[in-house]
C-alpha cells in the first residue's frame, strides 16, 4: 500500500520537532513523508532539512510563501505517481505511534476510498483534552449508507456548526486520485473553511468510507494554540466566505446533490455568526461596525434564517437574531462590549 503523508511547514519551530517525532517514530515506516516550507521566517526550514538528512523517506521543498492551500496542493503534486493515499499532517499536531500501522491494516483489509481517524484535541497552556467525534458509528460505510445515513447529516445535523463528519483534511487517509479529481474547487485565496472545499466534494465521491474512531492506537492529536489562524483575528473572514460557500454550492449541482443545498445554507449562516464573532476580536468599535455591517448587508443571507434550528445557544442565537433584524437593530458600543465580553467568556 503506497501511502504520502504531507506536513505544510510555516513558523512552527516550537511545535515542529514533535511533530516530525511522531511520525519517524512510528511502528510501521513504509511510507513516504513530504515536508512543505512555506518559506518560513524562524528555524522550521533548517529543521526539516536536518530530519531530511537523517531519514531516506523524507523529502523537503522549500517555496516561496503562498498559504496553507497552496502549500497542501504543492505536497501534493510532488507525490509519486505510485501514491494511491495521502495522510495530511499539520506541523503543530502530532499522532500516535501506532497511526501509520493502524492505516495501513485497515487499507489492506477494508480498502475504503477514505478513513475517518480519532481525534483528541488538547490545549497547549493545559485544561481538559476535548475530543471531536462525527456522528458515525464506527464501521465501514459503503455508497448506499453513505447516501441514506452519512450525507443527510453531513452539513449539518440541527446545531451550530453541528457537522456529521469532520471536514479537515487532517484526521482522514484519503485515496489520491479524489483529491486529484477535486482540485478545481480548492481555493488558494481562502483564509477560512480552506479544507472544506476539498473535503466535501471527496466526501461525496467516495464510494466508502471507513470510520474508526474508537481506536485509541490510530489517534491525531491537535493542538488548540490561542495564537493559531484559526483563533485569531481574520480580515480575510467574510471574502472567505462568500468564495467557499459559492464553491458548495457549485458542487452540489456538479455532483448531482442538490438536497444538500439546504445544508450549505444552514452552515452559511452559521459562517456568518463566526464572521460577526470574529469582529469582536478586535475590540475597535469603529473598525468592527464597518466589517459587522458588509456582513449585515451580504445579500446571500435572505431567508434562510428560517430555515435554522433553535440549538445556536444564547450568544450565538442573539448574534444570528442581530444579524436577521439588521434593519431595525443598531449595534450599538454598549452592545458591541457586551457581545465581546460574552464570547470571550464563552
Amino acid at each position: 500500500m503506497n501511502i504520502s503523508v504531507i506536513v505544510p511547514v510555516y513558523n512552527v519551530e516550537k511545535y515542529l520537532k514533535a511533530c516530525l517525532e511522531s511520525i519517524v517514530n512510528q511502528t510501521c515506516r513504509n511510507f513516504d513523508l513530504i515536508l512543505v516550507d512555506d518559506e518560513s521566517t524562524d528555524n522550521s526550514g533548517n529543521i526539516c532539512d536536518e530530519y531530511a538528512k537523517k531519514y531516506a523517506n523524507i523529502r523537503v521543498f522549500h517555496k516561496k510563501n503562498s498559504g496553507l492551500v497552496d502549500s497542501w496542493q504543492y505536497g501534493l503534486a510532488r507525490t509519486s505517481k505510485d501514491t494511491q493515499y495521502v495522510v495530511f499532517i499539520d506541523a503543530d499536531d502530532w499522532i500516535s505511534n501506532k497511526y501509520m500501522e493502524r492505516i495501513t491494516q485497515v487499507l489492506e483489509k477494508k480498502q475504503p476510498d477514505l478513513i475517518l481517524n480519532k481525534i483528541l484535541m488538547p490545549y497547549e497552556n493545559g485544561g481538559k483534552e476535548r475530543e471531536d467525534k462525527s456522528l458515525l458509528v464506527s464501521k465501514l460505510y459503503e455508497k448506499k449508507e453513505l447516501k441514506s445515513i452519512v450525507y443527510p447529516r453531513l452539513l449539518n445535523n440541527g446545531g451550530f456548526m453541528d457537522r456529521g463528519v469532520p471536514v479537515s483534511r487532517w484526521a482522514k487517509v484519503i485515496k489520491k486520485e479524489l483529491l486529484v479529481k477535486n482540485l478545481k474547487y480548492s481555493d488558494k485565496k481562502v483564509t477560512y473553511g480552506e479544507d472544506l472545499n476539498i473535503i466535501f466534494p471527496v466526501l461525496l465521491d467516495a464510494n466508502s468510507i471507513y470510520v474508526d474512531e474508537e481506536n485509541n492506537e490510530a489517534v491525531y492529536y491537535y493542538r488548540i494554540r490561542k495564537d493559531s489562524m484559526q483563533h485569531g483575528y481574520d480580515k480575510n473572514k467574510l471574502n472567505s466566505i462568500d468564495r467557499v460557500y459559492n464553491h458548495l454550492i457549485q458542487i452540489c449541482h456538479d455532483k448531482g446533490y442538490t438536497e444538500l443545498l439546504k445544508q450549505v445554507e444552514v452552515d452559511y449562516i452559521c459562517a456568518c455568526v463566526q464572521c460577526y464573532k470574529n469582529e469582536l476580536e478586535k475590540l475597535n468599535y469603529n473598525s468592527a461596525k464597518d466589517n459587522i455591517d458588509s456582513i449585515l448587508n451580504n445579500n446571500k443571507f435572505g431567508n434562510n434564517y428560517k430555515k435554522v434550528d433553535s440549538k445556536f445557544g444564547m450568544l450565538n442565537g442573539l448574534i444570528l437574531f442581530l444579524i436577521y433584524n439588521n434593519k431595525r437593530t443598531y449595534i450599538t458600543k454598549p452592545l458591541y462590549y457586551l457581545l465581546a465580553y460574552l464570547k470571550k467568556r464563552g
